[in-house]
């Protein structure tokens, strides 16, 4: 969800046609195309097709059932397969049996730190192979890239949490429309940081925050996109339409929380409120006031706890 919404602005796009572009004189291949991925989807951001139409910009795909995947997997290089029908890697794959007999180039999009986050790739009905120049060209376009996404993606990071900051939160406002893209929302509220800070020092307490952020999205899933609102507040956007599974994890998120134990001994406190969006959620706003009355309510009583 996050990388797909950063990858729909601004200058990716436009990085995204110039590349496709280049690619397209410079290589003989019937269809081309930019994708990213969250791990559980593919997203195509940008195709280019020859011929029959293969990929769409827009589509996307189970994350587990593409060649994407394979690309992945295989940390800066690029995956190169003559034969997609005679591959092992690609020959039991339900997505050969639909395209049938192809050739297939993949370069990964990268972080600094290695972790692919999308791919440059490129299918071709003819069984063929990409010459040393055609690969090297791949990559340079690949990281090219990965150098402007990455760029584009720390505009909306909070430095000390690393969270989202309210940047990230506007554009998503203005991006996603609750009614077609259900979201649910938990708004956390740690308690007595400025006691903290006061007591321990801001380095502790910017440390602490960190601590926190890390643990919230241990407990609410890397689909989840976390937002540091203000100082100690935080909220949580997952794409969660059941009300159950959503209690589970305020529960258990609460409960990973209060282990954590702070220089006097005492373990840290928060309330956290949620909501659903539904059919009468006006925008996201919409539904983080609702998260926010709910914490509130927890907030004005015990300070610590739950509630849905």
């Amino acid at each position: 969800m996050i990388i797909q919404e950063i990858a729909s602005r601004e200058p990716f796009v436009a990085m995204s046609r110039n590349v496709m572009e280049v690619l397209r004189r410079s290589v003989d291949v019937q269809s081309l195309f930019i994708t990213v991925n969250n791990k559980v989807d593919n997203f195509i951001v940008a195709a280019a097709d020859q011929q029959n139409q293969l990929l769409d910009a827009g589509a996307s795909l189970p994350f587990e059932q593409t060649y994407c995947k394979l690309v992945c997997a295989g940390g800066r290089t690029a995956t190169v397969i003559p034969d997609t029908q005679r591959d092992p890697l690609t020959a039991v794959l339900g997505i050969t049996r639909q395209l049938g007999r192809s050739s297939f180039i993949g370069v990964p999009l990268c972080w600094s730190n290695g972790e692919a986050f999308g791919t440059i790739c490129a299918l071709d009905k003819r069984v063929r192979h990409f010459s040393p120049q055609e690969v090297d060209l791949f990559q340079s376009m690949a990281a090219l890239l990965s150098h402007v996404l990455s760029v584009e993606y720390e505009r909306y990071k909070d430095p000390v949490t690393d969270a989202f900051n309210r940047k990230f939160l506007e554009t998503l406002q203005l991006s996603r429309d609750v009614t077609r893209s259900p979201l649910a929302a938990l708004y956390v509220d740690l308690r007595g940081f400025k006691e903290i800070n006061r007591m321990f020092g801001h380095a502790y307490g910017d440390g602490l925050l960190s601590r926190c952020a890390r643990t919230i999205i241990k407990f609410c899933g890397e689909e989840a996109a976390l937002v540091r609102l203000q100082g100690d507040q935080f909220v949580v956007l997952i794409p969660e339409t059941h009300p159950i599974r959503l209690a589970e994890r305020g529960q258990a998120l609460l409960a990973g929380l209060q282990k954590i134990r702070l220089p006097s001994g005492e373990f840290l406190t928060a309330s956290i409120g949620a909501a659903l969006s539904d059919a009468w959620t006006a925008s996201i706003n919409d539904l983080i006031y609702r998260a926010d009355i709910k914490m509130l309510s927890v907030k004005s009583r015990s300070g610590h706890g739950f509630v849905y």
